[in-house]
């Protein structure tokens, strides 16, 4: 599945220092899919950055209906237990 970024997502993708390859690789094989508001989706994996010694979920907001799929933003979140989905 092919995957572009909108422009919010190239900007945040910058400031938040999240790699291109570490975001591609979440929307193409997310740990985790849950449905969101107006029909997008959040596809997210947890990983391990070894700068910060800590464990994070990645969160990349898709909107589906668009081919390729849109990555609308994205962020990194150490509130793995308010978002990760038991």
């Amino acid at each position: 599945m092919k995957f572009r970024l909108s422009e919010h997502a190239k900007s945040e993708l910058l400031r938040r220092q999240i790699s291109m390859e570490l975001a591609m690789q979440v929307a193409q094989e997310p740990d985790q899919i849950i449905p969101a508001r107006n029909g997008l989706e959040c596809r997210q994996s947890k990983f391990y950055e070894e700068s910060s010694n800590k464990e994070y979920l990645l969160r990349v907001i898709v909107s589906p209906k668009i081919t390729p799929n849109v990555i609308v933003t994205l962020y990194k979140t150490s509130k793995l237990d308010k978002y990760w989905k038991a």
